[in-house]
């Protein structure tokens, strides 16, 4: 079996042919022209999309039919959503900078600094909680120069994680965005 690029799904095309694609490469193939969707939009739904066929269904290969069934209703589930009438509060942190330059980075250490740092942000209700710099983070980790299965788990095994302190501290609606 090969090993994929995180972003990447293996399409089965019509001819049955299996063809492994960057998920981002066939949104932008499949969006017409006329969508009112800007690319920092795509990017969200595509990783969503992602991370709905990888994660929550546990494939590796989708039908193009079954990827564009997918990116079709989150399409209208983006559109459909109400423009917010007051400026959203967003509270931003970079998971690097919970640590000093010289500080080794421990796995228990780095859950218990974010549970910390999430506590912080919560402090003002926001609306939407940013996290970055979780790729150079989890590398530190584990000392991997190489991003490979042990990276992706901790990777994800962190969001999940996040998604957990969200559910059992925030007191109101608010989403949560990590980026690499």
């Amino acid at each position: 079996m090969i090993l994929l690029r995180p972003d990447y799904l293996i399409f089965e095309l019509g001819d049955g042919e299996l063809l492994p694609l960057p998920a981002e490469m066939v949104t932008i193939e499949m969006i017409d022209s006329t969508d009112c969707v800007d690319q920092e939009m795509i990017r969200n739904i595509t990783a969503a999309i992602l991370h709905y066929f990888r994660v929550e269904l546990g494939k590796q290969s989708v039908s193009l039919s079954e990827f564009a069934q997918e990116l079709e209703k989150a399409i209208a589930h983006c559109s459909d959503q109400p423009k917010p009438s007051r400026q959203r509060r967003i509270r931003e942190a970079d998971i690097n900078d919970l640590f000093g330059e010289s500080e080794e980075r421990m796995e228990l250490d780095v859950y218990r600094r974010l549970r910390q740092e999430m506590r912080e942000l919560l402090d003002g209700q926001p609306d939407e909680l940013r996290f970055s710099g979780l790729r150079h983070c989890v590398k530190q980790v584990l000392r991997a120069k190489r991003w490979g299965r042990r990276c992706q788990n901790l990777n994800d095994q962190i969001v999940a994680y996040l998604h957990d302190c969200l559910r059992a501290h925030a007191s109101s609606n608010c989403s949560l965005v990590v980026r690499s």
